[in-house]
């Protein structure tokens, strides 16, 4: 799945709908894609187009015998790696793929556009913690209220501050939850790139060109500056140069969409080794919850 998981809830600000989220497994489909533009090549200036009496004849168009048609062969992109930028991030992604367990708190900056063009950032913190391959919790503050996402290999629960929660069915490993909470609700649990067994495999998909930048300073942490486009959004990454390449900061920009909308995401306070207490990822509602049905459930997946 691409990274431009990102901007899904930006989807949906925009009037568009996901899929909802099926025990079953089988998606209910959002709205038809929008019908394909016809793009008219124009002349430079400096060309003009010739009388219309002197225009060559064109042949009329023969219908074609859809039998004899063959189809286009795909063209293949070939991204434009640089080797440095390229090992830095293969080794990012193997570092957290080993860790067995961490905790790490992320700070992150969504763009939210307005009508009138006008970009707002909405702020929220998260703390996430992660068991491999099957545990997840993340713990959100809110201004208004905190919200809790728990994944225990078998059901996802959701729940917030204000007495709500709701629970459903889910698959068994971390890898197909985030793909299924993503597609299905729109939930992008902060940093979700880097969570699967594979982030380089996912951070590359659909990788265009990428570009080492060179060193800085995040937090105080000497980090490399690494730059990535991919076919529809460019990303940054920084990660922590020496033993531990853990990533630092995270910058995503959706360029195909208007006014470029951009996430940015600190990763601090790295714990390797966190100790877990028996209830992690478990969920006991409190006195007085009320639990609603997970298709209802969109103020508990709010960014």
């Amino acid at each position: 799945m691409p990274l431009g998981r990102y901007f899904a809830l930006l989807a949906l600000l925009a009037g568009g709908s996901l899929p909802v989220w099926s025990t079953a497994g089988a998606a209910v489909p959002g709205p038809a894609a929008p019908e394909a533009t016809v793009q008219v090549a124009i002349p430079p200036a400096d060309q003009t187009m010739p009388p219309a009496d002197q225009a060559p004849a064109v042949a009329p168009l023969a219908s074609p015998d859809s039998s004899q048609i063959a189809a286009e062969p795909a063209l293949a992109v070939v991204p434009l790696v640089d080797a440095k930028a390229d090992a830095i991030l293969r080794g990012m992604s193997d570092f957290l793929a080993s860790q067995a367990r961490f905790r790490v708190h992320v700070l992150r900056s969504l763009d939210l556009v307005l009508d009138n063009g006008q970009k707002i950032q909405a702020d929220s913190s998260a703390v996430v913690t992660v068991q491999r391959p099957d545990r997840l919790r993340v713990t959100r503050k809110g201004i208004n209220s905190d919200r809790l996402v728990i994944f225990d290999g078998q059901t996802l629960t959701l729940a917030g501050s204000d007495g709500l929660y709701a629970t459903a069915a889910a698959p068994a490993t971390l890898d197909a939850f985030l793909d299924r909470a993503i597609e299905r609700l729109g939930l992008v649990p902060p940093g979700a790139d880097l969570l699967y067994a594979n982030p380089y495999q996912v951070l590359t998909e659909d990788l265009v060109e990428s570009t080492y930048i060179g060193q800085a300073l995040i937090n105080g942490v000497r980090c490399d500056h690494l730059a990535f486009r991919n076919r529809s959004v460019d990303w940054q990454l920084w990660v922590e140069a020496g033993p531990r390449p853990l990533p630092c900061k995270m910058a995503v920009t959706a360029r195909e969409t208007e006014q470029a909308p951009q996430f940015v995401a600190y990763y601090r306070d790295w714990d390797l080794q966190p100790v877990f207490g028996a209830d992690e990822f478990s969920f006991t509602p409190p006195p007085g919850a009320t639990r609603i049905d997970i298709s209802n459930a969109t103020a508990l997946t709010a960014q």
